[in-house]
């Protein structure tokens, strides 16, 4: 039994209003994507799984450890200890209690240094998106948590428009696990993301648990659309990317200076 429908606005090509259907069950999601829009020239760069990584589970940090008398000994008639290799996750940093709006996102792989702006519901129930005409912009989903809180942050943009081709997301496939996000806050407070993998998922595999659902350590979320285009339906797919994060800090003099990008890439 589906226990609630809900309409969303897929972040593609912003010529005309482009719909995106999301049917949201009990336990599984369901998407179906669909613009009639223009492909551009050359293609964007695309994920290759078909599926959301594994999730690790965060590892508590660990106590630490009353001396032995062996460490009290001098260190020249200590032995050196062995270092196993590391075969566990980091210790999930300390959690931000607080929210605070996000208010820029940048990926230094890709070039993007993208303004945010909040992302609500529209009239008709759909998660809106960033106006078309300003394809640089990226766009925080205000129902999702903010950037360093227990749960998902999700964040969406354009992948191309026809203002400039394309726009903020247009190489968003082209990240790779191990590569960082950070998502600064309007309290000034810098979230980093690592990168835990991307894929890309057919409109009738919309990873809905993947994506909205809850978690045990803070999350982010990157979408964008993707797959193949079709005139009269539209991009076919939608790209995801996943990551946790690994750290925080308050904002540096350099980083409060750093521009925003008011543009959009080049092919």
């Amino acid at each position: 039994m589906w226990s609630y429908l809900r309409k969303v606005l897929c972040p593609c090509l912003g010529q005309r209003t482009a719909t995106a259907l999301i049917l949201l069950p009990a336990v599984s999601g369901l998407g179906m994507i669909s613009a009639d829009l223009m492909a551009p020239a050359a293609p964007p760069p695309m994920p290759t799984a078909a599926a959301a990584p594994p999730v690790v589970a965060p590892v508590p940090a660990r106590p630490v450890a009353v001396p032995s008398m062996a460490d009290l000994m001098p260190v020249r008639s200590r032995p050196a200890p062995a270092v196993p290799p590391s075969t566990t996750a980091a210790p999930t940093p300390q959690l931000l209690t607080s929210p605070s709006a996000p208010t820029r996102v940048d990926i230094s792989a890709i070039d993007v240094a993208a303004p945010l702006i909040p992302l609500g519901d529209a009239s008709n129930g759909a998660i809106d998106v960033p106006p078309s005409n300003r394809p640089y912009l990226a766009g925080w989903y205000d129902k999702s948590v903010t950037p360093g809180q227990k749960g998902r942050t999700v964040i969406l943009g354009h992948l191309d428009s026809s203002y400039s081709g394309p726009a903020v997301f247009y190489y968003l496939g082209a990240l790779k696990r191990g590569q960082t996000v950070t998502v600064t806050r309007q309290d000034g407070i810098v979230v980093v993301y690592q990168i835990d993998g991307s894929s890309i998922q057919g409109k009738n595999e919309f990873p809905v648990e993947q994506i909205y659902g809850p978690s045990e350590r803070p999350e982010l979320r990157l979408i964008t659309c993707g797959g193949s285009y079709v005139k009269g339906t539209g991009w076919s797919d939608n790209i995801i990317v996943y990551a946790h994060m690994v750290s925080w800090h308050k904002a540096t003099p350099a980083e409060a200076r750093r521009p925003l990008r008011h543009d959009t890439p080049k092919r």
